[in-house]
């Protein structure tokens, strides 16, 4: 079955008002460029759309909240886009913020076929007014719900025509996930390959979630914040420096690390050997130094957007 398209436009040309889409991407880290032009052009509204974040003031899906075709948001945070703030302190789009791990566990779910589950994360807070509580183990734990899309747009590095996805290094992010939640999964991919191009175990995500793709073109793959070794920051600042060293003093070999956003990620800089450190939300393990100029690359992020 040879599920490939012609371009993006073809890809979107049957999303609907009133559409609900999952958009994959961290920051601007493996966001599907070419579909998200494609959408504002289409020009569909009313649209749900649910991803990490809403791209940075002038890139990613800002192009649709800019086009006012989102009527509602489900992401963990706000960000650093100005557009998505001033539109959601406006209430010119409804926004259901959900805690990153929380976001990320309701569409796995979605994708299994599980209803609900319980958390601890977000209990006694605003997050788990007017939804059931249980205790487990001694401990309140929230009820949250699966969410599933009628779309979902993605970005791999690989496909072939039988939609088989092959991802690189923090681009997957979400997009598993998302590709086996959504009833109709949509793929951009960078390189094209024929069937059998793909080591089978190397596939990412199998072709039986993915409905169409084509190749990409023109990416630009934008950078919100590069952040190089020996810039300054915690670099030179003897404060920082001075907080993260300590910090990274605490991990012993063996030890599972998660390096949240913000200066957490900065602890590895001061391990000599950090195999075990990982940022789960990006799907990253073994991170290490912040990256020289000559290491930089667009696919690869943490979430303090070091790449």
């Amino acid at each position: 079955m040879n599920k490939v398209v012609r371009d993006a436009a073809e890809a979107v040309r049957d999303v609907p008002d009133g559409a609900s889409i999952m958009i994959s991407g961290f920051g601007l880290c493996g966001i599907p460029e070419n579909l998200i032009a494609a959408l504002r052009q289409q020009g569909a509204k009313d649209l749900t759309v649910m991803s990490n974040n809403a791209g940075t003031n002038d890139f990613g899906i800002t192009f649709l909240l800019q086009n006012r075709q989102v009527k509602k948001m489900v992401s963990t945070y706000v960000g650093e886009n100005k557009v998505f703030e001033k539109m959601f302190l406006a209430g010119e789009v409804d926004v259901e913020l959900t805690p990153q791990g929380t976001f990320a566990e309701r569409i796995r779910a979605g994708g299994a076929g599980v209803p609900a589950f319980f958390t601890p994360t977000g209990y006694g807070t605003v997050i788990a007014e007017g939804k059931e509580v249980r205790w487990f183990g001694g401990r309140p734990h929230v009820m949250e719900a699966a969410l599933t899309a009628d779309y979902a747009f993605v970005k791999a590095w690989k496909g072939d025509p039988m939609g088989n996805l092959l991802f690189r290094r923090t681009t997957r992010n979400f997009a598993p996930m998302m590709a086996m939640a959504a009833r109709t999964t949509i793929a951009e991919v960078e390189e094209l390959v024929p069937a059998g191009g793909i080591d089978p175990n190397a596939v990412t995500t199998p072709g039986i979630f993915v409905q169409r793709l084509f190749q990409g073109r023109s990416y630009e793959k934008r950078i919100e914040k590069r952040t190089l070794r020996g810039q300054a920051g915690v670099d030179t600042d003897p404060k920082r420096e001075r907080i993260v060293r300590r910090a990274a003093k605490e991990m012993r070999d063996g030890d599972y690390v998660n390096l949240g956003i913000g200066m957490p990620t900065l602890a590895s800089n001061y391990v000599p050997a950090c195999p075990s450190c990982c940022t789960p939300r990006t799907a990253c393990s073994a991170w290490g130094r912040t990256p020289s100029r000559a290491r930089k690359t667009p696919t690869s992020s943490t979430p303090a957007r070091r790449r």
